[in-house]
């Protein structure tokens, strides 16, 4: 079954829910950025943390991957890379990886699953002033 229409918008514009983060100094100084509860097709509201470059980013929970954009000004959004280069479009359950750019915001977006959560770490000892 597929969700309703509501004023010729696709069905899945009805399905899918913009997901605040939260951010939380750690004692040992990094920062972790989070999103909870995130389902199918849900986006991670942007979040800033341009002073920590050095992130690394993982998924816990049964969705098939998330996909990292980052934007410099909220409007323009690309998709971030690895180290290496390569698009962070199908990081699945559980797996790390670092995120090669430093973008002013940073977002996510989840396929599949129910109750996912995206987890971002930033180390303070790269902070940039």
């Amino acid at each position: 079954s597929s969700a309703a229409k509501v004023g010729g918008a696709p069905s899945w514009e009805n399905t899918m829910a913009n997901v605040p983060g939260t951010m939380v100094i750690k004692d040992d100084g990094s920062l972790e950025i989070a999103w909870y509860g995130l389902e199918d097709e849900d986006v991670g509201l942007p979040v800033e943390a341009p002073y920590w470059p050095k992130k690394s980013i993982q998924m816990i929970g049964d969705g098939t991957s998330v996909l990292v954009e980052g934007s410099n000004d909220g409007d323009n959004w690309d998709t971030l890379t690895d180290g290496n280069g390569n698009a962070l479009t199908a990081l699945g359950e559980g797996e790390i990886s670092n995120i090669g750019e430093n973008t002013k915001q940073v977002r996510v977006t989840v396929t599949g699953g129910v109750d996912n959560t995206v987890i971002i770490i930033a180390a303070i000892g790269q902070v940039i002033l």
